[in-house]
C-alpha cells in the first residue's frame, strides 16, 4: 500500500513536532488528532477530510480547509 503512487508518507520531523505541540495547545484536540493535523500542516495540505465533527472548521496554519468526509467540497 505505501509503495502506491497515490500515497505519500510524511515524516515526523522536529518541525512537525513543534507544530504538534502548538496544535495541542491552541486547538485542544487529542494527541492522535494533533499528530495527524501536524503532519498534514507540514505537507501544506489544501484539504483535510475528517470523520470527526470536533475537527471540522478548526483553523490550523498549513491546512487550507478542514471539512467533514460527507461534505460537498469536492
Amino acid at each position: 500500500m505505501f509503495r502506491s503512487s497515490f500515497v505519500e508518507v510524511i515524516p515526523f520531523t522536529l518541525e512537525t513536532a513543534e507544530r504538534y505541540a502548538e496544535i495541542c495547545a491552541v486547538n485542544g484536540v487529542s494527541s492522535a488528532d494533533a499528530i495527524r493535523l501536524a503532519c498534514a500542516a507540514q505537507a501544506r495540505t489544501d484539504l483535510f477530510l475528517t470523520n470527526d465533527s470536533d475537527l471540522i472548521g478548526k483553523h490550523v496554519p498549513g491546512i487550507q480547509f478542514i471539512a467533514g468526509i460527507d461534505s460537498d467540497v469536492l
